[in-house]
C-alpha cells in the first residue's frame, strides 16, 4: 500500500488495474490480486487527484507541489509536467476523448490542457478565492463542471476549440457559450 493516507483512487477504462495516491506523494499502479505494477515519485509532496485516461495509456495526477503530471502506463515513465505554480493541483479529469487534461486548483483557478502538445488552452477563475474540490467533463466532452468549497457546482457548455481559437479566444471564458450556476444562467463570451 502506500506510507500515509490514501486520497485518490481510479479504475483503468479497461476495469483491470487501479491507480492510487495520497498523502506520501507517490502513484502507484496496481492489478486487481494487489500486486503493485508501478510507482512514479515525481511529486514534491502530497498527490489530491488521479485518473486514467480513457485509453488508458496515461495516468494524470495533481499534487500540492502546483504540478499536473503525466504517466505513460507502459513506458512507466512521465509523460509531462504542467505547472500551476502559486496553488496546489486538487483535481484532475481527462476530457472523454483523451485529448484534454481539465485540473482544478486551491485557489479557484482551472486549467485546460492539450496534453499532446504541451500547450495550455485555458486558465480562468472558476470559484474565486475557494477550493476546488472537483472538475468533470461531461460525457460528450462539451461541457465542464467544478465543484468548490463555496458549495457552488457551476457548469460550462462549450463551443468548439477551433472556433473558439478562430475567433481569436485566448481564455476559457471566451470559448464558454453560457456559463451558470445550477440553473441561474449568466452572460458568457463570445
Amino acid at each position: 500500500g502506500h506510507q500515509k493516507d490514501v486520497w485518490s483512487l481510479d479504475f483503468s477504462p479497461d476495469g483491470q488495474r487501479l491507480v492510487s495516491a495520497g498523502q506520501d506523494g507517490a502513484v502507484k499502479l496496481w492489478d486487481l490480486a494487489g500486486q503493485k505494477q508501478a510507482q512514479w515519485d515525481g511529486h514534491l509532496g502530497p498527490v489530491y487527484s488521479v485518473a486514467f485516461s480513457p485509453d488508458g495509456q496515461q495516468i494524470a495526477s495533481g499534487g500540492q507541489d502546483g504540478t499536473a503530471r503525466l504517466w505513460s502506463v507502459e513506458e512507466r515513465r512521465s509523460g509531462g509536467i504542467f505547472p500551476v505554480y502559486e496553488a496546489e493541483v486538487n483535481t484532475v479529469a481527462f476530457s472523454p476523448d483523451g485529448q484534454f487534461l481539465l485540473s482544478g486548483d486551491n485557489l479557484g483557478q482551472a486549467q485546460l490542457w492539450d496534453w499532446r502538445q504541451g500547450r495550455q488552452f485555458a486558465r480562468w477563475s472558476a470559484h474565486p478565492r475557494q477550493i476546488i474540490r472537483q472538475v468533470a467533463f461531461s460525457p460528450d466532452g462539451l461541457s465542464l463542471i467544478s465543484g468548490a468549497d463555496d458549495g457552488a457546482v457551476k457548469f460550462w457548455p462549450l463551443q468548439s476549440l477551433e472556433q473558439a481559437l478562430d475567433q481569436g479566444c485566448l481564455w476559457l471564458q471566451d470559448y464558454v457559450t453560457a456559463t451558470r450556476r445550477l440553473g441561474k444562467p449568466e452572460a458568457g463570451c463570445p
